[in-house]
C-alpha cells in the first residue's frame, strides 16, 4: 500500500494544473491547450442520461464539460443536504473523467441560469434584511456553510488532486448585477471574500471570473468598479453574437492573457407568451469559427439544456419591446435553448457543425461513432378517470388565519420553514353583499400571478407582478349574490433569477383591500403541491366531465417497456403536470412550449402509470391527454377565454 501511495503521490507530482500564461495561451502538463467545453447542467436531466449526454458532448469533439451547482437543491432547507440521485454532482463529475474530459466548476452561489431566483434557497428570505450577493453577514454564513459542504465532497476531484475539475468560478456575471439593481455598483467587497473562501477550501486551480462583453467597457472607463482585479483570477466573457468585438473588448482589459469566451449563448431561454427564441445554424457556425481562429477557448452554453422540471423555472422582470412597461417574464418549463443537442437528447446541425469547425480549425479528431438519438414514442390518447376539485381537496392542505397578507416565505406551515414553492389560497373572511367592488392594492402586493375567484367562479387574471403599468390599483368586481366569498389563487410562477433579487418573496405580500377598506382578515392555505400532497387527493364521485377547474385529472397510462414520450397540452389552459407523484413542469396555453417532456425514468414498467393535471383555468370540454411524437415550442395560441 505504501509503495501504492508513492506512485500516487509521484504521479500528481507530474500533473501541472491549468495556467492562464502572459504568452496569451492555457497551458495544462506543460502542454498548451484550447478548451472546447459545454454546459451541462446536471440538475436539469436524469441521472440515468448523464452518460449518454455527456458521451454526446465529447462526440461532437469538445474536450471540457462547464457545470453550475444548484444551491437551492442542494440545500433545500437550511443545514439540510441532499446530494443524492439527480444531484449526485460528485457522479456527474466522476461520468466525465470517465470519458476523459476536464470539467469547469462553477459553484455560485448565484448562478442565474434562469433558474429559481438564480439558484439562491428561499429560505434565505426568512432574514426580512438579506441582501444576497453582498457582505451581508448573514448571507456570507450562509454561502460559507454551504461552500464548506460542497467542497469538501467535491476536493478529490480537483485536477491537482487527481480529478478532472481544472478551473473554479467566483461568482456569477457580477458586472451586471449593479446595473440590473440599477443602484450602481455593488459591494465589490464580495467578491474578494468569495476568492478566499473559495481558496479556504483547499482550492488550488485556477480562479476566473465571467461577465457580459459590454461591461467591460464600462470597466475601462471607470477603472474596477466592480471589484474584478485580482492577479490570480481570469477574467472571461460572455455573448452570443458579434464575435470579434466581444473579445476584443476582453483583450482590452486582459492584454497578453489566453481569451476565454465562458459563455457562448449557442442559442436562448424562452418566456411564456413570447415567440420561441434561438440562433440559426450559419450565425452559430460563423461566431464559432471566429471565436476559435481568434485563438479563444470557449464553453458553449448550453451545450444541452434539459428541463426545468418541477417549479424550478426562474423568470426575468424587463422592459416589453411593445408596450414600454416593465413586466415579469416567467420561464417555460422546457430548457431546450435551441442548442446542439435538443431538450431529449437529440443531435442538432448545431452537433455537426461543431464536428466539422473543431476538426477544421483545431485538428481535434473526435470520437468516429456517432451516439443514438433517443426513441420517442406515442403512447395512447387517454381519458381521465377521475376528478377532484380543488376546493374540495383545500382540506388536505396545511391553513391558518391571519390579519394580514403575508408572503409564502412567511407562512407558519411545513414545520415553520414557510412555504417554498407551488400555489397558495388567500380567502378574505368577511362575505360581501350583491353589487360592484373593488380589490384594491394587488399592484403593489402581488408577487407571481393572480387569479380572483368569486364564490369559486373565476373572474380575472393577472399575469404580471408589480411595476407592471398593466396591473389595476382598483380591480373592479362584480358581486351577483349577497353572501359573496372571495378567493386569490396565487401561484409562485417562478422567482426573478436576474435583476431585482433582493425582492424576491412570493405570494401577496403586503396586505390587500376591499372598496377602499384594507381592514381584511383572512384564511390562507398552503398548497405547494409536493408529492406527498398530490398522492393525498380525494377523487370526487361525481363524472369528470362535471368537475371545473380548478381541479386535478388523473389519468391512467399504461405502459409495456418504458420509452421517452411528449405529452400534448395544447388542448389545455394552464397548470402543471404529476407522472407517479413527479412534478413534471408548467403548461400553458399562450405558448410557445405546448409540450412537456417524460423521460423514461419517470414512467414504470408493464404498469398503469398515474398522470395528474392540475388546471387552474378551465380544462377542455373532453378531458382526455394526447402524446406527441415531437416537442412543440413554438406555438402560441390565444383559444382559452381570459377574464377581465
Amino acid at each position: 500500500m505504501r509503495v501504492l501511495g508513492l506512485l500516487f503521490s509521484l504521479a500528481l507530482a507530474d500533473r501541472s494544473p491549468l495556467e492562464a500564461r502572459d504568452d496569451g495561451k492555457f497551458w495544462l502538463n506543460g502542454e498548451p491547450i484550447t478548451l472546447v467545453s459545454g454546459s451541462i447542467h446536471y440538475f436539469r436531466v436524469p441521472n440515468e442520461y448523464w452518460l449518454d449526454r455527456l458521451t454526446k458532448l465529447k462526440y461532437a469533439g469538445l474536450n471540457t464539460v462547464e457545470l453550475y451547482v444548484s444551491w437551492n437543491l442542494h440545500e433545500p432547507y437550511q443545514g439540510e443536504f441532499d446530494f443524492s440521485g439527480d444531484l449526485d454532482v460528485v457522479r456527474f463529475i466522476e461520468m466525465a473523467e470517465e470519458l476523459g474530459l476536464h470539467v469547469i466548476f462553477r459553484p455560485g452561489p448565484y448562478i442565474c441560469a434562469e433558474w429559481e431566483w438564480g439558484g439562491h434557497p428561499y429560505w434565505l428570505l426568512h432574514d426580512t434584511e438579506m441582501k444576497v450577493r453582498t457582505t451581508y453577514p448573514g448571507y456570507l454564513e450562509a454561502v460559507e456553510n454551504f461552500y464548506r459542504e460542497l467542497f469538501g465532497r467535491v476536493n478529490h476531484l480537483m485536477y491537482q488532486n487527481g480529478g478532472p475539475i481544472i478551473a473554479v468560478q467566483i461568482e456569477n456575471e457580477y458586472a451586471g448585477f449593479a446595473e440590473a439593481q440599477n443602484i450602481g455598483p455593488l459591494d465589490p467587497a464580495f467578491l474578494t471574500w468569495l476568492r478566499q473562501l473559495i481558496k479556504d477550501q483547499n482550492c488550488e486551480e485556477l480562479l476566473f471570473t465571467s461577465d457580459g462583453g459590454w461591461d467591460f467597457y464600462k470597466y475601462q472607463l471607470e477603472g474596477d468598479p466592480y471589484g474584478l482585479n485580482f492577479d490570480d483570477v481570469l477574467k472571461t466573457v460572455n455573448f452570443q453574437t458579434n464575435a470579434n468585438l466581444w473579445l476584443s473588448a476582453l483583450e482590452n482589459v486582459q492584454p497578453n492573457k489566453p481569451m476565454m469566451v465562458m459563455e457562448w449563448w449557442s442559442g436562448w431561454f424562452d418566456f411564456w407568451g413570447y415567440h420561441h427564441q434561438g440562433t440559426t445554424p450559419a450565425s452559430f457556425e460563423e461566431n464559432l469559427r471566429s471565436i476559435l481562429s481568434a485563438n479563444a477557448s470557449v464553453n458553449y452554453y448550453m451545450f444541452h439544456g434539459g428541463t426545468n422540471f418541477g417549479f424550478m423555472n426562474g423568470a426575468n422582470f424587463n422592459t416589453n419591446s411593445q408596450t414600454g412597461g416593465l413586466e415579469y417574464q416567467p420561464v417555460i418549463t422546457s430548457y431546450d435553448y435551441d442548442c446542439p443537442l435538443s431538450e431529449e437528447g437529440r443531435i442538432t446541425e448545431k452537433l455537426d457543425i461543431t464536428r466539422t469547425v473543431v476538426q477544421e480549425i483545431l485538428g481535434f479528431s473526435p470520437p468516429e461513432e456517432r451516439p443514438a438519438d433517443p426513441e420517442i414514442f406515442v403512447y395512447e390518447t387517454t381519458v381521465a378517470s377521475e376528478a377532484a376539485s380543488l376546493w374540495r381537496n383545500l382540506a388536505q392542505a396545511e391553513t391558518f388565519a391571519s390579519e394580514e397578507c403575508i408572503a409564502m416565505e412567511w407562512f407558519p406551515v411545513n414545520q415553520g420553514r414557510g412555504q417554498p414553492y407551488g400555489y397558495a389560497l388567500y380567502r378574505s373572511q368577511a362575505s360581501f353583499p350583491k353589487g360592484n367592488i373593488t380589490i384594491d392594492g394587488m399592484d403593489k402586493a402581488l408577487s407571481g400571478r393572480a387569479n380572483i375567484f368569486v364564490n369559486q367562479e373565476r373572474v380575472y387574471s393577472i399575469t404580471n407582478t408589480p411595476g407592471n403599468q398593466n396591473i389595476l390599483s382598483e380591480i373592479p368586481v362584480d358581486m351577483p349574490q349577497w353572501g359573496n366569498v372571495v378567493d386569490l389563487l396565487i401561484e409562485n410562477s417562478g422567482r426573478i433569477n436576474y435583476k431585482k433579487l433582493n425582492d424576491a418573496y412570493m405570494g401577496l405580500k403586503e396586505q390587500i383591500g376591499f372598496g377602499g377598506n384594507f381592514d381584511a382578515s383572512w384564511n390562507i392555505w398552503s398548497l405547494p403541491f409536493d408529492q406527498e400532497y398530490i398522492e393525498s387527493l380525494k377523487w370526487d364521485s361525481n363524472p369528470v366531465m362535471f368537475i371545473d377547474a380548478p381541479a386535478f385529472y388523473k389519468f391512467d397510462v399504461y405502459v409495456d417497456e418504458p420509452m421517452d414520450a411528449f405529452i400534448n397540452m395544447t388542448k389545455w389552459g394552464k397548470g402543471v403536470v404529476f407522472i407517479n407523484g413527479r412534478n413534471l413542469g408548467r403548461y400553458w396555453y399562450i405558448g410557445p412550449q405546448q409540450t412537456l417532456y417524460i423521460p423514461k425514468t419517470f414512467l414504470t414498467r408493464r404498469d398503469y402509470n398515474s398522470i395528474v393535471v392540475f388546471e387552474e383555468i378551465q380544462a377542455p370540454e373532453i378531458r382526455e391527454i394526447e402524446f406527441s411524437a415531437t416537442p412543440i415550442l413554438d406555438v402560441n395560441q390565444e383559444e382559452w377565454p381570459q377574464p377581465q
